[in-house]
């Protein structure tokens, strides 16, 4: 199993995959379609967010493996239009 992070480039309107096993803090991130660069700080913090979820789901297949556990998998998506979750503060 592995963690991809798919990054949508609005400067041309494509998205790209970034995959955590392949990561290198050294390099420049750039679009590879319109090759715009990804500034340094916001690299890194899409990395750190990658590595955080992709240990949380290692955890969740160890704890289910070595303990017995359910065994969950957490996908994160981002959705243009978000639905009114208003009913939840009534």
């Amino acid at each position: 199993m592995s963690t991809v992070a798919k990054v949508k480039c609005y400067s041309c309107n494509n998205v790209f995959e970034i995959y955590l096993q392949e990561r290198n803090l050294d390099a420049e991130l750039r679009c590879p379609y319109c090759l715009k660069d990804m500034e340094e700080q916001s690299k890194s913090k899409l990395f750190s967010a990658i590595g955080v979820f992709d240990e949380l789901n290692r955890d969740f297949r160890k704890y289910s493996s070595d303990r017995s556990e359910n065994l969950f998998q957490f996908d994160l998506v981002t959705v243009e239009n978000p639905i009114d979750f208003d009913f939840l503060k009534r």
